[in-house]
């Protein structure tokens, strides 16, 4: 393929997935497809740059050009070799080719008209039409949950994607109105593009029920499906259901989610929530499963009566935009981004350091849930799908935008 001419249309779509934080990897592939589905690949030229060979063959028939660059473990789809010494760098510097690993020089030696969601931008040589995404301002909002060092280190990238980015996605409203607080003076560069359900583009088997076999599960159950963070709040569901067994009411749980955090290297917050499972006495109700296959994270989804969402903080809610989109009830915390997403749904709202209301909210909610229905699932989804092709259109205007800017 040629580089595209200055001032095209060509896009770069640069996965954001980390081993870390999977949802940033979801929210990226999410995006693609949605442009896929609004006619983008067809139209314009468009290119797959990851490092995760799963996600490059999940693109592979898609209409865009994948290419996946190796890291030091090698990658079999890689375009370029997977290992270089010191000598063989230089001359690829010289004759002006990107590193092996180096998604932005790569990007960049192709030059296309945009390139998005960037997490980070170089100073130089200068991207073009580059677009950031800040994912939310949690060191700002919640500087006890960050070392002294790591809020320096955000605050630092943050401004850089303010400085260089043409454009500036945000998930919600209510992360734009955070960001003109923090960053008044790159409030026009901001465009709010909320990311639908990874699920509406995915082929869902015909029925889900094999999961409960698989982790011996009972036939209902609630969900929590959140990366085991201190401000997901893991700790005030145990308390309600802690609760509700005190008054004789066991309603069963499934917590899914990676059990460790970078911030929290002793795994401090994991142990505190195993060690209060078992003082509540709710051992064998709460069933922790960790990071599970994401087949059988979408099965649990699919079955569970109820989506609890009960963290202090969000920027947009994967576990409830997945929920919605399978026509789910959710039971969330009362903070904005949740009553906005949840705008235009059915929902139930508590507030997240009240483990009595949320006690009281699950138990209504439990006894007027519905079972699994493949009749329900396929209208919620097809509702889902059609704001995602709208999503689809939005981010490929803000790729125009930012290319001809």
């Amino acid at each position: 393929m040629t580089t595209p001419r200055a001032g095209g249309s060509s896009i770069a779509v640069v996965d954001a997935g980390t081993a870390g934080w999977t949802a940033g990897g979801a929210v990226t592939r999410t995006m693609l497809r949605a442009m896929i589905a609004a006619g983008g690949a067809k139209e314009r030229s468009v290119i797959f740059v990851t490092h995760d060979d799963s996600a490059a063959r999940a693109f592979d028939e898609s209409g865009v050009e994948v290419v996946c660059l190796q890291t030091a473990g090698g990658g079999t789809l890689s375009r370029m070799r997977s290992s270089q010494s010191p000598a063989e760098r230089k001359v690829r510097r010289a004759v002006g080719l990107p590193d092996a690993a180096d998604p932005l020089g790569y990007v960049r030696h192709r030059n296309p008209g945009s390139v998005l969601p960037l997490l980070s931008v170089p100073p130089r040589p200068r991207l073009r039409g580059a677009i950031g995404w800040l994912p939310d301002f949690q060191h700002r909002t919640l500087p006890a949950y960050f070392s002294e060092a790591e809020r320096a280190l955000r605050e630092r990238s943050y401004k850089a994607v303010c400085r260089r980015a043409k454009l500036v996605m945000l998930s919600s409203n209510t992360m734009a109105d955070e960001f003109n607080r923090h960053y008044p003076r790159w409030r026009s560069k901001v465009r709010v593009l909320p990311f639908p359900s990874a699920l509406v583009f995915a082929d869902l088997e015909d029925d889900p029920r094999a999961v409960i076999d698989r982790y011996t599960l009972p036939p209902r159950f609630a969900l929590l499906s959140n990366q085991f963070w201190q401000h997901k709040n893991h700790g005030v569901v145990v308390e309600a259901l802690g609760r509700l067994r005190a008054d004789g009411i066991a309603i069963p749980l499934v917590m899914t989610g990676l059990p460790a955090d970078y911030r929290d290297p002793s795994n401090e917050t994991v142990s505190r929530v195993l060690q209060h499972i078992a003082q509540a006495g709710l051992a064998g109700q709460i069933v922790v499963l960790g990071q599970v296959p994401y087949a059988d994270l979408v099965s649990l989804l699919r079955l569970a009566e109820v989506v609890v969402q009960p963290s202090f903080y969000e920027g947009w809610s994967t576990s409830i935009e997945d929920a919605r989109a399978l026509g789910r009830a959710v039971l969330c915390s009362d903070i904005r981004v949740h009553r906005e997403q949840l705008s235009n749904d059915p929902a139930t709202f508590f507030d997240p350091k009240n483990s009595e209301e949320l006690a009281s909210r699950l138990v209504e909610m439990w006894a007027s849930s519905h079972p699994w229905s493949a009749v329900a699932e396929r209208v919620a989804l097809t509702r889902a799908h059609a704001a995602a092709v709208s999503y689809g259109r939005n981010v490929l205007d803000v790729c125009d935008e930012a290319s001809s800017a």
